[in-house]
């Protein structure tokens, strides 16, 4: 909830998307003097411009926007950030407009048609593997994760996907039940069997993990288990609402070329429970070949 600052509105954002302004010499209850809907999905935030004039808000997805206060006609969309947006706000004259996500970007824009000034990440050790070392396997992991534009890409836990490949290099290195439960991926990408958008390039990544002869027994349950959820899952709704529908049939298209290698994951000795998992894998597979084909 935001007040203007010449205290004579409130704005509320909601779980839908939809942004309703109410006067305050009015009654609450009543129906609102302006609503404002272009968020595809819930609102985490909002701010009113100094002179009352523009409303900015922003949320999960991923997006600030901007609305005349008075008629609640939208004055531009402002992007660059890649995780939910939590706070939005104007510099003193009104000029720009700031907002800040989950992931810990912030950025900044002009007030008239939205146009990028400046963004910067304030993350730690979390960062996209973008450089690949020359000794490298040709099927590695770290060279699937270096194809994917991370920063841009949607993740559950609402800070962006661009800590995803330092998760997994985290999974990859666990050595103990212990160390590959700590890691945060299945929260991440995978939420109560919904889907999120870095889902079918963490597909690719761990069938390409499971082919090091290094990995431990506990990393690898680990993957499997996580792999069986992103075939089996669904897009979550707010992916969804980004004309995203299918991630379970990309995740299923991702990993469709390396059944040779999972079927010889049934033959690995040593990791209780990894055959069960890989056959449930198959089985999805096996069962959506319809699918993939329409």
């Amino acid at each position: 909830m935001v007040i203007t600052p010449q205290g004579d509105r409130l704005m509320v954002g909601g779980r839908g998307g939809a942004v309703r302004v109410w006067d305050l010499d009015a009654s609450l209850h009543g129906t609102p003097s302006v609503a404002l809907g272009g968020h595809r999905d819930s609102v985490l935030a909002g701010a009113v411009s100094p002179d009352g004039a523009v409303v900015a808000t922003g949320g999960m997805d991923q997006v600030v926007r901007l609305w005349n206060a008075a008629t609640g006609a939208s004055v531009a969309t402002c992007e660059g950030l890649g995780g939910w947006v939590r706070s939005v706000g104007f510099s003193a004259d009104g000029e720009r407009v700031v907002g800040t996500d989950c992931g810990g970007t912030v950025a900044v824009w002009d007030r008239t048609g939205g146009r990028p000034l400046s963004s910067t990440w304030f993350g730690g050790t979390e960062q996209r593997i973008g450089h690949v070392p020359s000794d490298v396997s040709a099927g590695s992991w770290r060279i699937e994760a270096a194809r994917h534009d991370w920063p841009a890409m949607r993740c559950g836990c609402g800070r962006g996907a661009r800590h995803v490949p330092y998760s997994f290099a985290t999974l990859v290195a666990a050595r103990t039940e212990e160390e590959a439960e700590a890691v945060d991926l299945a929260d991440d990408i995978e939420t109560g069997s919904m889907l999120f958008e870095a889902a079918a390039p963490v597909a690719s990544m761990i069938v390409a993990a499971l082919r090091e002869k290094d990995l431990s027994a506990p990393s690898r349950l680990a993957m499997l288990d996580l792999l069986l959820g992103l075939v089996t899952g669904e897009s979550d709704s707010s992916e969804v609402a980004l004309d995203r529908p299918f991630l379970e049939v990309e995740c299923r298209e991702a990993i469709r070329g390396s059944i040779p290698a999972l079927k010889g994951e049934l033959k690995r000795e040593g990791v209780p429970g990894a055959a069960d998992l890989v056959l449930e894998i198959l089985e999805s597979l096996d069962g959506n070949q319809g699918e993939s084909a329409g």
